[in-house]
């Protein structure tokens, strides 16, 4: 069987959504612009509440990461394409 899907290339991802889930923080939602991700998220602490995100003493700094991965893939566009796909049925409801 097969599903529709929603695909768009990485290169239209110009900004990512990122909530703090602490409970001090009241659900902040940040929007940053791919190219400032990985500095944004340069600390494993929320920008809003400065509490620690998570990520464990031993393990890298995800969010950074994703800014340098997403904006190096980016930069070599030219190169290589990656499409970010989503099933149509996993998506919400227009309003």
């Amino acid at each position: 069987m097969s599903k529709k899907l929603l695909s768009f290339p990485l290169h239209e991802l110009k900004m990512i959504r990122v909530r703090c889930k602490n409970p001090k923080c009241r659900g902040a939602v940040l929007e940053v612009p791919i190219e400032k991700v990985g500095c944004f998220y340069n600390s494993s602490t929320c920008p809003v509440c400065r509490e620690d995100l998570g990520f464990g003493v031993s393990e890298p700094n995800w969010l950074n990461m994703l800014g340098k991965a997403l904006a190096g893939l980016q930069v070599a566009a030219d190169r290589v394409e990656v499409e970010v796909m989503l099933p149509e049925d996993n998506l919400p409801e227009a309003e």
